[in-house]
């Protein structure tokens, strides 16, 4: 079965104004993650000398402008302020001003996050979407740590509601199936 690829974001942005934020959970950019290698440093040349000028201005003790940022999870995303971001992480700077704005998500996303997280994060947004169990049971807090898992735990739910069905005597509902379960 072909999965689509789609963002485990449900709504946003939310503006939430300007707040302070550890430089080591910005782990990413919403544009340019082609212009910072992982870890935040310019790759092409014409970037480098913008960010010389933003590290001199570091030195000088010169205040420059918040960054923008979204927030997803737990996770921040660069959208404007790539090389002042780069220039913290590299000065050792722990917090940063930054306007954010938050995406909420149907999965929980950390900054220790890796990978292969990622694809069971997909599987899950998928399996929420099909099974509506975040919204029927929202305190069920399913996690899996194997990929294929959020399938296999669906197929569970078809067969049970095929069962069900038996044993009712009647057609059962998808929710009807996915209560019981948990």
């Amino acid at each position: 079965m072909k999965r689509s690829r789609r963002a485990c974001i449900s709504a946003g942005p939310i503006y939430r104004g300007v707040e302070t934020v550890r430089v080591d959970d910005i782990v990413g950019s919403l544009n340019r993650y082609r212009d910072f290698d992982r870890a935040f440093l310019p790759v092409k040349d014409g970037i480098a000398s913008r960010w010389q000028n933003i590290d001199l201005a570091f030195y000088r003790n010169i205040g420059l402008p918040p960054v923008m940022l979204y927030k997803v999870g737990q996770i921040y995303f660069v959208v404007d302020g790539h090389q002042r971001v780069s220039v913290a992480r590299e000065q050792g700077q722990e917090y940063i001003d930054a306007e954010v704005r938050e995406c909420t998500t149907k999965v929980n996303i950390t900054p220790d996050l890796k990978a292969e997280d990622l694809v069971i994060l997909g599987e899950k947004v998928d399996f929420l979407e099909r099974t509506r169990l975040d919204q029927l049971r929202p305190r069920s807090g399913v996690r899996l740590t194997i990929i294929g898992g959020f399938d296999r735990m669906a197929e569970h739910i078809a067969v049970h509601r095929y069962f069900m069905g038996i044993d009712l005597k009647r057609d059962i509902s998808d929710d009807e199936a996915v209560i019981p379960l948990v």
